[in-house]
């Protein structure tokens, strides 16, 4: 019959997999269901079929670009089957660039090649300083960043005492060098002292041992290249003289060198009758610093260790000297002084084993004084204005107080006064002021011999600090009970009696010092300020 043969292939196109569309005509090859799709929609194709067939489940597929097994989380689409360029996942962070992917090692690129949302980050960095006029040199005033790699307009140093003038470089100084040298980084002065006896202002240090030196004029600035490896330092005799001397109106920064092994600077007397004894009479001043400068002191990164003021009589040569000591680490009697990431310790004297300071202003930020000596006092001040915060003072052996002051007026903010004590017969005490405004906040006086405070004739005001093992005495003194005042254990992470260097005088974190501080700051963290010298906004330091 004339029909058979059209009827043949329609039945064939239906045996090989086509099915008839809702309007009763064929669906082409390229527009065929997924696999699995049997036909019997009644309308279109929706992925879910009402005939006999199983149905098919869509899954989320997600451009791959560069070929690294992972996807676009902005290009995605839902399908049964896998797309080809496509991948099951959106973890991608740059799909266009197949070496950064989750996973993926970071480099020091400025990208983020693990995909963490965190860019060059768990790499080795170094401080950058600026250096705008592109000497080399970098700001010495400027602030450091930190990158693996070195930004634009910036250097590996902060030796730059003048970072708008090109032509205005530091003078070096390295006392392994051969001659004297002309203070070029090619040909640098081998003495500090023959340095500054050159007019040289803005020094840099090598790595070395340099011996004492006086400035008597001028604002000087001195770079070491970092207290472990770059020292001033004197013989240990008693007649050294101190390790750095300020004089007349002459100012100082001095930043990355050790100062150590000095006796001070001499002051010859013959008051109180002395003079009828002895052949001299010698005040030793500062073995570390002293200044009698009406100018301005600043040290940053300096460690202040091992001076030993002598005290007594000496035979020195055909004479005998009499010989007192004042001031440890520091003498300074004018001007004002600053102290920044410093470490004074092992140093000893009969006034002041960690400083004098009188008729001054003072300011102290992560002051680390430990293992110092004294009869009279740690820091020993008359007339000073002091600032002291984020500090530790621990481990001390000092009469009377590791604060001795008399007159003048002193904030302490989060700082950690730890096992301090005096020599036999003395009394102790952190604090012992006399006609002195006091004010203590967000501290912790703790494991000291006798008192936290001990006022006498002055003001104190002590809030939001941990007072154990540290009583307060008070001699016609002011006591006010204070605001948030603590008599717990601290918990430090470690503290004993068997040296510094095991003791960690951070918090532990069930310490009842946590979160203890004062509502008007916070931690570096944003959360509430902890007490002692590891919260608040300066507390993010290295013990």
């Amino acid at each position: 019959m004339p029909s058979i043969p059209l009827l043949f292939p329609l039945l064939l196109a239906a045996g090989c997999g086509g099915k008839a569309s809702d309007s009763g005509g064929p669906i082409a090859a390229d527009t065929a269901p997924p696999v699995g799709d049997t036909g019997g929609d009644t309308g279109g194709d929706t992925g879910s079929d009402t005939g006999g067939g199983t149905p098919c489940e869509e899954q989320s597929w997600y451009a791959d670009r560069d070929g690294d097994g992972f996807g676009d989380p902005a290009e995605g689409t839902s399908a049964c089957e896998r797309p080809e360029g496509s991948v099951g996942n959106d973890r991608d962070c740059d799909d266009a660039d197949p070496s950064r992917w989750p996973g993926a090692d970071e480099l020091c690129d400025g990208a983020d090649d693990d995909c963490d949302a965190a860019i060059d980050e768990g790499l080795d960095t170094s401080d950058w300083w600026p250096d705008e006029d592109g000497d080399g040199f970098g700001d010495a005033e400027g602030e450091p960043v930190q990158d693996c790699r070195e930004p634009p307009r910036s250097a590996d140093n902060p030796w730059d005492c003048d970072d708008a003038d090109a032509a205005a470089s530091p003078a070096f100084v390295d006392s392994a060098a051969a001659g004297a040298g002309d203070g070029r980084q090619a040909s640098p002065y081998s003495s500090l002292s023959y340095a500054l006896s050159r007019g040289a202002t803005c020094l840099v240090l090598r790595p070395g041992s340099y011996g004492p030196i006086a400035i008597e004029e001028g604002a000087i600035r001195i770079t070491g290249e970092g207290a472990d490896t770059t020292r001033i330092a004197g013989d240990g005799s008693n007649s050294t003289g101190a390790c750095v001397a300020v004089l007349g109106d002459a100012s100082l920064t001095l930043q990355g060198v050790t100062l150590s092994a000095c006796s001070g600077y001499e002051v010859e007397y013959t008051t109180n009758n002395c003079s009828a004894y002895y052949d001299r009479c010698v005040n030793n001043e500062g073995g570390g610093l002293y200044s009698d400068s009406t100018g301005a002191i600043s040290l940053r990164d300096v460690d202040i260790v091992d001076n030993v003021l002598p005290y007594g009589v000496y035979t020195e040569g055909r004479e005998q000297v009499y010989r007192y000591g004042y001031g440890g680490a520091i003498y300074q009697e004018a001007g004002s002084l600053s102290l920044e990431d410093v470490t004074i310790r092992g140093n000893a004297a009969i006034y002041g084993g960690i400083m004098m300071l009188s008729d001054m202003e003072a300011a102290m930020v992560r002051l680390r004084a430990v293992e110092n000596d004294g009869y009279i006092g740690g820091i020993y001040t008359s007339n000073t204005e002091l600032d002291i915060s984020a500090s530790v003072l621990a481990s001390n052996s000092v009469g009377y107080g590791v604060l001795y002051q008399y007159y003048g007026s002193t904030s302490i903010r989060h700082s950690t006064f730890a096992g301090n004590g005096a020599p036999s017969s003395y009394p102790a005490a952190d604090l012992r002021i006399t006609d002195v405004a006091l004010e203590v906040s967000d501290s912790i006086l703790s494991f000291n011999q006798d008192y936290g405070l001990y006022d006498s004739y002055g003001t104190a005001a002590v809030d939001y600090t941990d007072l154990y093992g540290a009583g307060l005495a008070d001699s016609y003194g002011v006591l006010p009970d204070g605001t948030g005042q603590l008599s717990e254990d601290p918990r430090f992470v470690r503290f004993s009696d068997d040296g510094v260097d095991n003791d960690d005088l951070r918090l532990d974190p069930s310490s009842p010092c946590v979160d203890a501080g004062s509502p008007d700051h916070s931690d570096l963290d944003g959360s509430p300020a902890d007490l002692g010298a590891y919260g608040g906004p300066d507390g993010d330091w290295t013990p």
